[in-house]
């Protein structure tokens, strides 16, 4: 999810600052969480992505046929 940044921060997960003004892509969560706490806001919704349908291959019955 992308985010700007509103508030200097220091990431307490990866280290890494991030200045006011500043686009971050996130995981969902951790972008609610941060912006819940004023840090970050929300530039997009969160989508969720339907899971794709397996595809089963069919088998082939072989068929015999008798030779006189």
């Amino acid at each position: 999810m992308k985010v700007i940044v509103l508030q200097s921060y220091t990431d307490k997960n990866t280290g890494l600052s991030f200045n006011e003004g500043a686009k971050v892509e996130y995981a969902d969560d951790r972008a609610k969480e941060l912006a819940e706490k004023g840090f970050v806001k929300l530039t997009e919704k969160a989508v969720t992505v339907a899971k794709a349908e397996k595809k089963v291959a069919t088998s082939k019955k072989a068929t015999t046929t008798k030779k006189k």
